[in-house]
């Protein structure tokens, strides 16, 4: 019995709103009811006999206009405790992000590490078998997907479809590179290698990645209320020297986001 009455006073309390005009509008209709019994109002050839279904169906209709206005009232409270409530979520969120794209920031440097590694490890034109038995692709962040997750949740449109941008690559890359990898060690399979222009298109999702968190960078610091610019040719080729792709094996790494953005390229840097 005491959890009964523990529950039905929770449930009061919660919908306090809409008892309170409910019974305001009972009380009226009661208070009708009792003054037309005590005078006699509605008695055949009383003084508003002939007015009866109108008046009834006039306090019935006040009645319902004083219990929707409390109802609304608790309407406009629950859209206001909503909205509070996703705004200081976000403000959470926003808080933790420049340590989740931190995170993601050095999951790219390792890819780009690795990747740099296995271009190196053969003079030829593809890597085979045994260079891509020592390659190993660095884990997603698995935790770095699911607070950017509860970003896009509760941040902007503009900024949650920035977040999704980086998402999409995060998961294509990780599934690119573990699927060449796979492919070439199946025993079963028909890859016997990878080219290193496929390599190379790896690499520059390894830097598009790294720039597309880095430009989220201001807005995660509250620096900016504005989502940074997408990867170009420039911020492309710097984040290959902060990968460290320093040697000429990678001239044309940097030839091709050269030319995706229209950037002029010397005949010797396409070889």
């Amino acid at each position: 019995m005491a959890g009964i009455l523990s529950r039905a006073v929770c449930w009061l309390k919660r919908r306090r709103k809409e008892v309170a005009g409910t019974g305001i509008g009972v009380a009226v209709m009661a208070a009708a009811a009792v003054v037309s019994i005590k005078f006699d109002l509605f008695r055949c050839g009383g003084v508003i006999d002939h007015w009866q279904t109108l008046i009834t169906g006039g306090l019935a209709i006040l009645a319902a206009l004083i219990g929707g206005g409390f109802v609304n009232a608790q309407i406009r409270l629950a859209r206001h405790q909503e909205n509070d409530r996703r705004s200081r979520r976000h403000a959470a969120t926003r808080a933790t992000m420049p340590l989740t794209l931190s995170g993601l920031m050095g999951y790219a440097r390792q890819c780009g590490r690795a990747l740099r590694v296995l271009h190196l490890s053969s003079r030829r034109d593809s890597v085979g078998r045994a260079q891509m038995e020592t390659f190993d692709p660095p884990p997603v962040p698995a935790d770095k997907i699911v607070a950017l997750a509860e970003i896009i949740e509760a941040g902007r449109p503009d900024v949650g479809a920035a977040i999704a941008l980086v998402l999409n690559r995060l998961q294509v890359q990780d599934v690119r590179l573990r699927s060449a990898r796979a492919d070439v060690l199946d025993p079963h399979g028909v890859t016997r290698s990878v080219a290193k222009v496929t390599l190379e298109d790896y690499i520059i999702d390894a830097a598009d990645l790294y720039v597309r968190c880095e430009a989220l960078l201001d807005y995660a610091r509250a620096e900016s209320e504005e989502v940074g610019a997408g990867p170009d040719a420039a911020s492309l080729l710097h984040a290959l020297i902060l990968m460290g792709f320093h040697e000429a094996a990678f001239d044309r790494v940097k030839a091709t986001i050269r030319r995706r953005f229209g950037v002029i390229v010397s005949p010797i840097e396409t070889h």
